[in-house]
């Protein structure tokens, strides 16, 4: 893959426990972050706000492979406009099935990141505002996380996120 190493090391500290992107890595890019109570991913959203950011390819990893070397790790391409999302929704158990492991899409170099549980808990957009507002349709305006939806099973995602003055807002 395609992946500097710089990247890889950035994304295997970017995902903490719970399912949750680090405050950290999140302060180091001054990025803000939408997270949505369930596994919402419109790759044609997504797409949209990766053409305003000059992202021609993005990829797929599954958040168990960050502990390994890039070389291991289950690898998906993805090119924009090309469809090759699809590979990500089907299920083979001998194959790439992300679509059922939490997995972080992102580009190289980093210039967004998404969070995706596998089974319905929530999905966390993280980037600048020019990639938020097309890929989520969420103006954050000042605030540097909010959480839409209204099924939240886990506390832990507005207990780590309250430092950063999480707001609750609306599908």
């Amino acid at each position: 893959m395609e992946i500097d190493q710089s990247t890889w090391n950035e994304l295997r500290c970017s995902v903490i426990k719970d399912n949750l992107l680090s405050l950290n890595f999140l302060d180091r890019y001054f990025w803000k972050a939408v997270i949505f109570d369930d596994n919402a991913l419109d790759f044609s959203m997504l797409e949209q706000a990766l053409l305003k950011l000059d992202v021609a390819e993005y990829y797929c990893v599954p958040v168990v492979d960050l502990k390994m070397s890039s070389v291991e790790a289950r690898i998906l391409k993805i090119v924009v406009g090309s469809k090759d999302w699809q590979k990500f929704m089907e299920f083979d158990e001998n194959d790439f099935s992300a679509n059922l492991e939490d997995c972080v899409f992102f580009s190289s170099p980093l210039k967004f990141l998404v969070l995706r549980t596998g089974f319905v808990e929530h999905t966390i957009y993280a980037g600048t505002d020019e990639f938020l507002l097309p890929a989520t349709s969420v103006d954050l305006g000042e605030e540097r996380v909010i959480a839409i939806g209204e099924h939240w099973p886990k506390s832990s995602v507005f207990d780590y996120y309250d430092p950063m003055h999480l707001t609750l807002g609306k599908a």
